[in-house]
């Protein structure tokens, strides 16, 4: 409990001096972070990556450190007693993140902004982005059989390298995707449903730009209620099919 703790929070320390000091930006620091966490420390790499979401926070709403120490002991807690819950579900880290930053933004006073909506001129680009790093993240774990931390840092490091502004938000909303991409291949079994669930990410990241900008953690939560809803729904469909073909086979039967 003691190491998991810590870890997070040295995960939440770190991508933070890397974001605002060093100036890489949220995605690049967290996906680094990330990728160090899968292959030197991998016991706790799921810890430190949850850590990574929080250092991703806005520099002015958690100006004071303690306030970051604050966010990851929340963030921390829920960590080690959730560890049975929602298992396999993409986002979970990052929700647990959100949960930390928000609840420290209110403790100590520096509510999170509120801007302006998500242009419509970049619709398009958010929604190829988001369905490629969705889809790319998952491949890697169902394909290549690569962890889902490590699959998501990568792709998140690749576009971040290789897109012209690491901070775009076409950047951010690919991040978030990758996610939802590290959703279990034995909960979502089809590279159709991630199709699925990749566009319902899009869909919800575009819904929520302009809420609780500066949280660490938000994209994860989009990406975590992206896979909740949307399994919840693959799920539904397939009962209703199920019940469709029983009641069409003793119609046939009568």
């Amino acid at each position: 409990m003691v190491y998991t703790l810590t870890a997070l929070t040295g995960g939440t320390y770190l991508t933070f001096f890397l974001n605002h000091s060093i100036g890489m930006g949220g995605v690049l620091a967290s996906s680094a972070v990330g990728l160090i966490a899968a292959w030197a420390f991998k016991k706790y790499a799921a810890a430190i990556y949850c850590g990574s979401f929080i250092g991703m926070a806005c520099s002015i709403i958690f100006s004071n450190p303690l306030s970051l120490l604050l966010a990851s002991i929340i963030s921390g807690t829920l960590f080690i007693l959730s560890s049975n819950m929602f298992v396999g579900f993409g986002g979970k880290l990052g929700f647990m993140a959100f949960a930390g930053t928000y609840s420290a933004s209110a403790i100590i006073g520096t509510p999170l902004r509120t801007i302006d909506p998500l242009s419509r001129n970049l619709y398009f680009l958010v929604f190829l982005f988001v369905i490629i790093a969705g889809m790319a993240t998952y491949f890697l774990q169902k394909a290549l059989d690569i962890d889902a931390v490590t699959a998501s840092a990568l792709v998140g490091l690749v576009i971040a390298l290789l897109f012209p502004d690491a901070t775009h938000v076409v950047v951010v909303a690919a991040f978030c995707a990758t996610f939802a991409g590290m959703v279990s291949p034995d909960r979502v079994t089809t590279y159709r449903q991630m199709l699925f669930l990749s566009i319902l990410t899009g869909m919800l990241f575009v819904a929520a730009f302009s809420l609780f900008d500066g949280s660490g953690g938000k994209l994860g939560a989009i990406a975590f209620l992206a896979t909740v809803s949307g399994s919840g729904m693959i799920t539904g469909l397939k009962l209703i099919r199920k019940r469709l073909n029983r009641s069409t086979e003793k119609s046939y039967s009568i």
